[in-house]
């Protein structure tokens, strides 16, 4: 194995187990919302309430930008990995190992945010810090076939987590998944995170962070020179995330926990989620490469384009709550994802110094996500409980991408003085 596939290995494939772990929460969110919130709590409500967990943890992912960013353009990539999915892995065992609200009351429900908060730490330093790692290890022509697969481990990481769901929903009922089986997936990622903590401590550190300290360039605090030097680029990376952030969260989080009340869709749900996830990662490969053989910019300009004009007409397809209505939609606006995330990465990754890049990646992710994407299931809730009209949701994904359009065009100096 050639150094460049072994560093896309250890930096790209320990998102997989990361992405596992957060996403559980979300696609057990119905039985959470019941567990930690007492059955008295009407269905909606109670998906408000973990929904706002949910959001809290994506609140602390820009700490955990500034902290492993901090220490990824400080000390090292590796180092920084190596802690960040240590504490994902624990926080997720440690989930599955809780109390719930009918044992210990409003206990549990403490602990549950205290773990989720711990969750969007971890998970606000993994994305940034893998991207900076493996595109430091490749040459420019493949970073962004690269960077689009080391984003497609974020899809199979939650895919993984989807298609476990649905394995667990096919073989027991809801009063079984409820007493118990639902600890199961979070307490086995301790035996993913065993694996691929011990690939991350093995990994040798990024080319281009040795050659920074070598020369002596590395950053005393590189939180501050991006407020000082770089506040235009930061601006423009966080509107960039807007619709990657708000539509994938959209797609896969608020629209399953949602639509769950029709029984049609119920019944198929997570297998309709799961092909969905997996029609993200298969066509994030092709965009990838179309991508990477055309330009960045104009792939991501056509995707915003086509999810502004679709997302409002494709969810008033899903009204009636048919099951294939519904993997209709999921997968088409999981396309438009796929096709807008896919050239993400490279460009990122070119438009930001080496000094500071992990820390404005990181910064810049995760600031999108909290901000647009953190909310987009509590939002969403809140629009079709205010309105009782289901198609209204997606009006906010089309907001998120005018603020990406706008993003993109505001990033186009940046980009180009990169490339020349």
């Amino acid at each position: 194995m050639t150094k460049r596939w072994q560093a896309f290995v250890n930096g790209a494939v320990g998102n997989i187990i990361e992405w596992y772990d957060f996403a559980l929460y979300g696609f057990f969110a119905p039985i959470l919302a019941t567990l930690f919130f007492g059955k008295d709590t009407p269905h909606l409500l109670g998906l408000i309430y973990i929904f706002a967990i949910f959001a809290a943890g994506f609140l602390m992912r820009p700490l955990g930008a500034i902290l492993y960013g901090h220490i990824g353009d400080r000390l090292g990539r590796k180092p920084a990995l190596i802690f960040s999915i240590l504490l994902m892995t624990m926080s997720a065992f440690l989930i599955g190992c809780l109390p719930t609200y009918g044992s210990v009351g409003s206990f549990a429900t403490v602990v549950l945010i205290l773990l989720r908060l711990l969750q969007g730490l971890s998970a606000g330093g993994e994305t940034a810090g893998s991207l900076s790692y493996v595109l430091e290890h490749q040459p420019k022509e493949n970073r962004t076939f690269i960077g689009a697969a080391t984003f497609a481990m974020i899809i199979l990481g939650i895919l993984l987590a989807s298609f476990t769901v649905a394995i667990i929903d096919a073989f027991f009922t809801r009063a079984e998944i409820a007493a118990g089986i639902w600890r199961l997936p979070f307490l086995f990622s301790i035996v993913l995170g065993t694996i691929f903590l011990y690939m991350r401590v093995q990994m040798p550190e990024s080319p281009e962070f040795k050659a920074e300290m070598e020369s002596e360039r590395i950053i005393d605090v590189p939180i501050k020179k991006i407020f000082r030097e770089h506040k235009g680029l930061l601006a423009c990376l966080v509107g960039l995330h807007a619709l990657a952030a708000a539509s994938f969260n959209f797609i896969f989080i608020f629209l399953p926990s949602s639509f769950s009340l029709y029984e049609e869709i119920h019944e198929r749900l997570l297998i309709i989620n799961t092909i969905s996830l997996s029609v993200v990662f298969i066509t994030m490969l092709l965009f990838g490469y179309i991508a990477g053989k055309t330009h960045k910019l104009v792939v991501l300009m056509i995707s915003i384009i086509l999810m502004m004009l679709s997302a409002y007409p494709l969810m008033t397809l899903i009204g009636q709550g048919e099951a294939l209505a519904f993997l209709s939609v999921q997968a088409s606006l999981a396309i438009l994802v796929a096709m807008y995330e896919a050239p993400l990465p490279a460009t990122m990754v070119e438009v930001t110094p080496t000094n500071v890049r992990y820390s404005l990646i990181s910064l810049a992710y995760n600031l999108g996500f909290a901000i647009f994407g953190g909310f987009t299931p509590l939002i969403s809730s809140i629009i079709i409980q205010q309105s009782d009209n289901n198609a209204l949701a997606g009006l906010y994904v089309v907001g998120c991408a005018v603020v990406s359009l706008i993003s993109l065009y505001f990033i186009r100096p940046y980009y180009f003085k990169s490339t020349c």
